[in-house]
């Protein structure tokens, strides 16, 4: 049996964003992972890999992502929990 996928316009690309954090166990500590995916595409448009958690890290990955695509219409997190 086959399966059709759906085909899909374009027009949704780089619309809809999330972004999260996950933490890395080093021997040493811990490396953050920041990271915007396009919900669409479930392409990486930006990441950033840090030694501390910070604001700093989220607010310069999502400028990288918004200066490379523009901005999105939906940008989703799960706010930290």
């Amino acid at each position: 049996m086959s399966v059709k996928r759906k085909s899909y316009s374009n027009e949704f690309k780089a619309k809809v964003w999330a972004s999260d954090i996950t933490y890395i166990k080093l021997e040493s500590g811990f490396a953050y992972f920041c990271a915007v995916i396009d919900w669409h595409t479930r392409a990486i448009l930006s990441y950033r890999l840090s030694n501390s958690i910070d604001t700093k890290l989220v607010v310069d990955t999502l400028n990288d992502a918004i200066d490379t695509f523009g901005k999105p219409d939906i940008f989703n997190t799960d706010q930290g929990s």
